[in-house]
């Protein structure tokens, strides 16, 4: 939006901020605001104030452990302070979903079936970009140890992480303009994660020079996705459509037994995944290259 300078006297000019955006920040005369200066950029950003704790209330009427799970995560991510929990059943299916997947919360029993989900120590959501590259790194993690070692607890800090940045997104921490296309980036991260769990549970012999050649490809992939979010650069994404149909079409054919044709349909899932990732990637990087240039 364009804003025209008004002269000031000693030099300095004003411009109009717009009513919206004061609005939505829920700034009125006399409040501060932190004007930050970047390169050609000026950043205007509100004073840090305590804001109400947003709330919300459910009941949970369903026993099954992802119905449960579903409806604490989804406040959780929606960015809710307080989720007041109406569930008759155990309460250790409470304290496990929030052990596992949220970050910075905790449980309180208040009353007879009654629970209070809430923050209690957050990370700094200045760690946004951080632990994305945590995210790579486990990535390259899960796919370099599938069928070796127990790997449901990185699939499970995978989740975890995906729920917070979720939770930063939805809090309008970052810029949202790339927020639908990062929003599916990250769902794409867990995607694969747990794609190689499921994998891992079937696979018996990863001695097989095959599918360890097969298991190297995926680390390629994820490679090539970890190097273009980092770099901000799209020119290797286009490997990925390449690297995808040479896993389906050409082993397809060299993977001719029973088992083997089962470990390709797992590599297959996590190659198609992987290449999937690309799509909202790109607009992420798209988005990001407008906004600095």
């Amino acid at each position: 939006m364009k804003r025209k300078l008004i002269k000031q006297g000693g030099g300095g000019m004003t411009f109009y901020v717009p009513k919206k955006w004061l609005d939505k920040k829920g700034l009125k005369p006399g409040d501060e605001i932190n004007v930050t200066e970047d390169n050609n950029k000026l950043i205007i950003e509100p004073e840090k104030t305590k804001k109400q704790k947003k709330t919300i209330n459910i009941e949970i009427k369903e026993s099954r452990e992802s119905s449960i799970r579903t409806l604490i995560v989804i406040a959780y991510r929606a960015g809710f302070d307080q989720i007041s929990i109406k569930y008759t059943g155990k309460e250790k299916d409470i304290n496990q979903i929030v052990n596992n997947f949220l970050i910075g919360f905790d449980v309180t029993k208040t009353n007879k079936d009654e629970y209070i989900i809430e923050s209690i120590s957050e990370p700094s959501y200045d760690n946004f970009e951080n632990i994305i590259q945590r995210q790579f790194y486990l990535l390259e993690l899960i796919i370099q140890k599938i069928g070796d070692t127990e790997i449901e607890q990185y699939v499970h800090k995978v989740q975890k992480y995906d729920n917070f940045l979720k939770r930063c997104l939805s809090k309008e921490i970052f810029n949202t303009n790339t927020k639908p296309f990062l929003w599916q980036f990250l769902s794409n991260l867990t995607q694969i994660s747990r794609a190689c769990f499921h994998f891992h549970k079937d696979i018996t012999n990863k001695k097989n020079k095959k599918i360890k050649n097969l298991i190297k490809r995926l680390e390629e992939m994820i490679n090539i996705l970890k190097i273009s979010y980092l770099k901000r650069d799209t020119s290797q994404l286009h490997k990925l459509h390449n690297m995808e149909q040479e896993i389906v079409r050409n082993e397809r054919k060299k993977l001719n037994n029973n088992k083997d044709a089962l470990y390709l349909h797992h590599i297959y899932i996590i190659a198609r995944v992987i290449y999937l990732a690309n799509s909202p990637l790109t607009g992420v990087l798209q988005l990001r290259s407008f906004k600095s240039s």
